[in-house]
């Protein structure tokens, strides 16, 4: 039988699950005697959209490249290509496939199933995730809350992705046309495959009717490793309790959780946390870094399958915020002998049974509740490694012989639709629907950018008279430090001045004082000058008299000098005083 698997990517440019699965998948297939061909989106861009034929592990990989970039590629509004329709469809009618078996429509086109119907190709559709059932593609809002209710318009509307030329109006067309559209792929599917109980469940409920079909068919095994023995891992009472994380170090996984369910523990020594992955965005590698620190916590850096059979735990721990349909990691751990702690979400407690405990997902401390509880009860440990399956999934071979048997089945089930399938005339009108809303808003865009251009001159004018006003504000503030200067200076000068003129005014009244003193000192003077004015007269009035009295008096005295000398020269005169001369001797 001529196989097609059709996925939206493949190694070695990919290696997630999925990608793996089906790689491991065609191998198997290819054993058995089948021609298997794979077809996968990518992530190449060239200015044409082009098959690009190519070869991994003798497989045929034939990769889709869109001349879209990789931004637009990953829209949920873009899910239908008429690019990779054309291109799909000649590769189809080339390699005529006996069976189309569908695993993803991202990075491809939205109608692989009504392509293949067209062709009159039987086809089996596994829903390996939950990313026709929401625009997001994992059912995560934005503010990291799970939701598990069916897509509408009413509950995707501020949900889902947009970009800004996008509204209201173009966001619900798109949100019911994409579901439309995957109702009607799994309606053409002539066999719906899931790999969980878990995962049919949900589907059921977000995708109603489409998905009544389901068919749970467990995943072969994609690993091998080592089972290690039971009594070599019997953990020390002395020795911590050593918990281990593998797998792609993206939020979505939850390694943070572990790391914030250490830190809740009343003795986080008690245990040891090795986490290998490699390639964490910087910003979350950072993040997680930044919580372990101060804590018994390890990062190895990246790793492969095998590295995990020679690893060093006790426990692994897989803190998923999704919804994991499977989880080939999980089969590593019982593989190697690892009892397993995982979140109540998912695929993940239906197949991790006796051998794991639960928590309540999204919650660090219901997660270190379970930690403590081995930490408490180191016997449970015990038991939690005696209930792990010998072969927690089966095995590849077994697992294409049932996929053997539903091919078959398909191909004689098949039903022969007649005329086109696709619903292109509903493409082409939402096509023109969209265009002429671009068209629309370019008009409104052109006449914004006018407007625009106005107000940005209007602003380089504004920008201008701001600068100015800057450099005068730079110069008034100057001004004022300068006024503010002087100002302090007036208001000392004026201290000194108002203290001057209070010492001034005390001067003042002091000098009044002397001023009425020396007033009436004057007045009394004045009246002593009267009076010496007075007395002055009397003194010169007897001044004059005396002046006569002495003039009398010369005269006087001349006239008596005169008759003195008259008498001197008498002879008794001379006598008197011979005589007086006798007597003295």
């Amino acid at each position: 039988m001529k196989i097609l698997q059709i996925v939206h990517r493949a190694p070695p440019h990919e290696i997630g699950g999925t990608e793996q699965y089906t790689l491991a998948m065609s191998r198997a297939l290819a054993a058995r005697g089948h021609e298997c061909l794979i077809l996968s989106g990518s992530d190449l861009t060239f200015p044409d959209p082009v098959l690009i034929l190519g070869e991994h592990e003798s497989l045929s990989i034939t990769r889709y490249a869109s001349s879209l970039p990789p931004r637009y590629r990953g829209q949920w509004t873009q899910t239908y290509d008429p690019e990779a329709d054309a291109l799909i469809r000649r590769f189809l009618t080339m390699v005529r496939p006996d069976l189309v078996h569908v695993h993803h429509w991202m990075r491809l086109t939205s109608n692989l199933t009504a392509l293949s119907t067209e062709m009159g190709i039987p086809t089996v559709v596994t829903l390996h995730d939950l990313w026709i059932s929401c625009p997001r593609g994992n059912r995560i809002t934005p503010e990291g809350v799970f939701c598990s209710e069916p897509s509408s318009p009413v509950l995707c509307l501020n949900c889902a992705e947009r970009e800004p030329w996008q509204d209201d109006q173009e966001m619900s067309e798109a949100i019911a046309f994409r579901a439309a559209q995957f109702t009607r792929e799994l309606e053409l599917a002539d066999f719906l495959l899931v790999p969980s109980s878990a995962q049919k469940a949900l589907l059921q409920k977000v995708l109603g009717g489409a998905a009544d079909r389901l068919l749970v068919v467990p995943h072969g095994s994609i690993t091998d490793l080592r089972r290690r023995a039971t009594a070599a891992m019997r953990r020390s009472p002395d020795l911590p309790l050593r918990l281990g994380y593998w797998g792609h170090l993206i939020p979505y996984k939850g390694p943070h959780l572990l790391i914030d369910a250490v830190r809740l523990l009343p003795d986080p020594r008690l245990v040891e946390v090795h986490i290998y992955g490699g390639e964490a965005p910087p910003w979350y590698e950072e993040q997680l870094r930044a919580a372990a620190q101060g804590l018994p916590v390890q990062f190895h850096g990246p790793y492969k399958a095998a590295d995990m059979a020679r690893a060093d735990l006790d426990v692994a721990v897989f803190p998923s915020l999704l919804h994991e349909s499977y989880s080939f990691v999980l089969d590593e751990a019982f593989q190697c002998g690892f009892p397993v702690i995982v979140p109540d979400r998912g695929a993940l407690p239906e197949r991790a049974g006796e051998a794991g405990l639960v928590f309540a997902a999204e919650d660090p401390a219901s997660l270190a509740a379970r930690i403590q509880e081995l930490l408490h009860n180191p016997e449970r440990l015990d038991q939690l490694r005696q209930a792990i399956p010998a072969s927690p999934s089966p095995s590849m071979e077994v697992h294409v012989e049932e996929l053997e048997k539903i091919y078959v089945e398909a191909r004689a089930a098949h039903r022969i639709q007649e005329g086109v399938v696709t619903d292109y005339p509903a493409l082409l009108a939402r096509a023109m629907r969209q265009v002429a809303a671009r068209e629309e808003k370019l008009e409104k865009l052109a006449e914004l950018e006018a407007n625009l251009a106005g107000s940005r001159q209007e602003m380089d004018r504004l920008a201008s008279d701001l600068a100015a006003l800057d450099q005068a504000r730079l110069a008034a503030e100057a001004h004022s430090a300068e006024l503010k200067s002087e100002m302090a200076h007036l208001r000392t000068e004026l201290a000194a001045l108002t203290e001057a003129r209070q010492a001034a005014e005390v001067h003042s009244a002091e000098l009044e004082s002397e001023l009425a003193a020396l007033t009436e000192a004057r007045g009394a003077a004045e009246a002593r000058t009267a009076e010496l004015e007075a007395e002055r007269a009397q003194l010169q009035s007897h001044s004059s008299e005396l002046e006569k009295t002495l003039t009398r008096l010369r005269e006087d005295h001349a006239n008596l000098r005169d008759h003195l000398l008259k008498v001197r020269r008498t002879p008794a005169f001379k006598l008197q005083q011979i005589v007086e001369k006798w007597s003295r001797r």
